[in-house]
């Protein structure tokens, strides 16, 4: 038998075990979080939890959704404490047919700003198709910065920090400011929110958005 873990399991189980203190919150946890929290050692039930738990024992596995590579918290809090996890994909992506080498070289680009794996991956693909442009890169996160440091690609921004800021409103924040062009290329995917163009301009960038992918 196995559980499917949610977004809500996942806070629930970090709620209760890190802080260690009841979810104070009246919705009753799911049989795959309350199953998480007896095997890890958590003491904080609520009333006829603990029951139910023991009446499931036989399941030996938790699935968890696919987080775009890499364990996540709570998958190496399973394995610490002896329980079976599997990251099951749940996201599929597809990708639209913008000429993104072509636009590499049409122009001086002061940055490729980069936010996700899957545009990392987008852009390397076309960044060899251009015959490797001399583009200074900015990436958001330690993934999307190792896919583009696997190929060979050092990232300008951010140059200093032994980890790369987790969110691209911390990354633009850093950043120095138009220094050549002030024009940056901002390959996303087409359901992105139009908040970090926004930031960028509000820099002082010129931002070119191109949606190069669909979740």
């Amino acid at each position: 038998g196995a559980f499917a873990v949610t977004a809500r399991d996942i806070s629930d189980v970090m709620i209760a075990h890190f802080v260690n203190k009841r979810v104070h919150c009246k919705r009753r946890r799911s049989p795959a979080a309350m199953h998480i929290l007896a095997c890890s050692g958590a003491h904080n039930f609520r009333e006829g939890e603990k029951e139910e738990v023991q009446r499931r024992e036989q399941v030996k596995c938790v699935a968890l959704p696919d987080m775009i590579g890499g364990k996540g918290q709570l998958a190496n809090l399973l394995d610490s404490k002896g329980i079976i996890s599997r990251e099951i994909p749940c996201i599929a992506f597809e990708r639209n047919k913008a000429p993104l080498s072509q636009i590499l070289t049409q122009e001086e680009w002061e940055m490729v700003f980069i936010s996700a794996p899957e545009a990392a991956t987008i852009v390397l693909s076309a960044w060899c198709e251009a015959a490797k442009p001399d583009i200074p890169f900015a990436c958001v996160g330690e993934k999307t910065r190792n896919i583009l440091l696997d190929a060979g690609i050092a990232t300008a921004y951010p140059p200093s920090f032994s980890h790369p800021p987790s969110s691209g409103k911390e990354l633009i924040s850093r950043l120095p400011g138009p220094q050549t062009s002030g024009r940056v290329l901002l390959p996303v995917s087409a359901r992105a929110r139009g908040d970090t163009e926004d930031r960028l301009r509000a820099r002082g960038y010129s931002v070119e958005r191109i949606d190069t992918y669909d979740t």
